[in-house]
């Protein structure tokens, strides 16, 4: 008997068996519809359970950026004011559909005005609320012109997921000190 390379049909061997149940040659590779379906229900169940933490955290992520740059605006108007020996108003647009602010030597000549929240804000969805709409610094820095210490200016958010979690921007002294805080530390 002459053997071909690959003939095997002189010995029998249980692995064979094993190779042909769990791979037969007319079953197709890939996976069944069940399968699939399967996979999806699962996706869609943690898609359901995920979205709405993801949606908190962008709103937080949101009104935290506006808290920063908030914060950073009111400080270089101070570090203006002091470097150039000028007074510096600050205005708080708070009736805007975007968090806007703005600053000059008066509150009728604004020079600058900048829309917060790095122009990736929809509109209605932050806003700004004080108990006045300009903060005047002088030439030293200082608060003055008739804001009372600590001025506290809220950054809202209109995520109701986000409902009684404040964040603030607060000018703490008559020297200007400016600091953020969150939750009660915005009761002041």
């Amino acid at each position: 008997m002459h053997l071909h390379r690959g003939d095997r049909s002189c010995c029998y061997s249980p692995a064979d068996d094993m190779k042909r149940y769990l791979h037969p040659r007319n079953a197709t590779s890939g996976f069944t519809l069940l399968e699939l379906l399967v996979a999806i229900l699962i996706v869609a169940v943690l898609m359901a359970i995920v979205a709405p933490s993801w949606g908190r955290y962008l709103a937080n992520r949101r009104v935290a950026t506006v808290q920063g740059e908030l914060k950073l605006f009111l400080e270089a108007a101070q570090t203006h004011a002091r470097a150039r020996r000028i007074n510096q108003v600050v205005t708080l647009q708070t009736g805007a559909s975007l968090p806007t602010v703005s600053v000059g030597e008066t509150a009728s000549t604004q020079s600058t005005t900048l829309t917060l929240g790095g122009g990736a804000l929809r509109e209605g969805v932050v806003s700004l609320s004080a108990p006045n709409s300009t903060v005047t610094f002088d030439y030293r820095g200082t608060v003055t012109g008739g804001t009372s210490t600590p001025f506290v200016i809220r950054v809202e958010s209109t995520d109701v997921a986000l409902a009684g979690r404040e964040r603030c921007v607060i000018i703490t002294t008559l020297l200007g000190g400016i600091t953020t805080d969150e939750g009660a530390g915005c009761n002041r």
